[in-house]
């Protein structure tokens, strides 16, 4: 079996169902990474409010772990930049 260190999953119409919410059965998943070591990385155009609590909190933790974080770099770069005009040349 291959040692996986890190999951980064898409939210909305992948982990989320059609009202947004985790269903169980994703939950219970991700429940399983988490005894595994495995850190769970939200993958979404969302703020940091629109991560569900309970996504947030799986490391059993409120402050982001290392790849949280990272995430959070991405998205404050990416709020303070610009659209890309390249589309139009």
């Amino acid at each position: 079996m291959r040692n996986i260190k890190l999951i980064a999953l898409d939210l909305d119409g992948t982990l989320l169902n059609m009202e947004k919410k985790v269903p169980q059965g994703n939950y219970q998943a991700l429940k399983e990474c988490e005894k595994a070591g495995i850190q769970i990385v939200p993958a979404t155009g969302r703020g940091v409010g629109g991560i569900p609590p309970m996504i947030r909190e799986l490391q059993g933790q409120t402050t982001p772990s290392p790849p949280m974080e990272l995430l959070l770099q991405i998205l404050k770069i990416i709020k303070r930049s610009r659209p890309v005009d390249f589309l139009t040349k």
